[in-house]
């Protein structure tokens, strides 16, 4: 099996992470962060999860941009997205046999180096 373990979530965008069916796939990469003890990890997917969930609930975009329900997502949730996406696909990998937790630990270390250069940059959040 290569990949797809989670439906390949890391090459979907925002606006498709807003249908049920990637909902339930990032649901299910939490659960699997969380029983091999990523915590940390989780919670993060799990913040980007609850952002993207109240983001879809709290615009209703037909109305929003005329009609058109391909408009793109919040900038903020779409820059999270394209730093996460990359922890996703690690997860993804060692989930269905491709790479091992290795693999997956660097991109988790890279994702927070990263987010805390932006946010040490952007004057916001806090290193964890």
């Amino acid at each position: 099996m290569s990949g797809g373990f989670f439906d390949y979530i890391h090459r979907k965008d925002v606006e498709e992470l807003r249908s049920r069916p990637n909902r339930d796939n990032l649901q299910q990469l939490i659960g699997f962060l969380r029983v091999e003890e990523y915590d940390a990890a989780a919670e993060e997917f799990e913040q980007f999860y609850r952002a993207v969930q109240n983001s879809s609930k709290s615009v209703d975009w037909s109305d929003a941009h005329g009609g058109d329900e391909s408009s793109e997502a919040a900038p903020g949730l779409e820059y999270w997205w394209n730093q996460l996406k990359w922890v996703a696909k690690a997860a993804e990998w060692w989930a269905s046999g491709d790479t091992g937790e290795r693999r997956f630990r660097e991109s988790w270390s890279e994702y927070l180096q990263d987010m805390s250069q932006f946010y040490g940059e952007n004057g916001g959040g806090s290193e964890s």
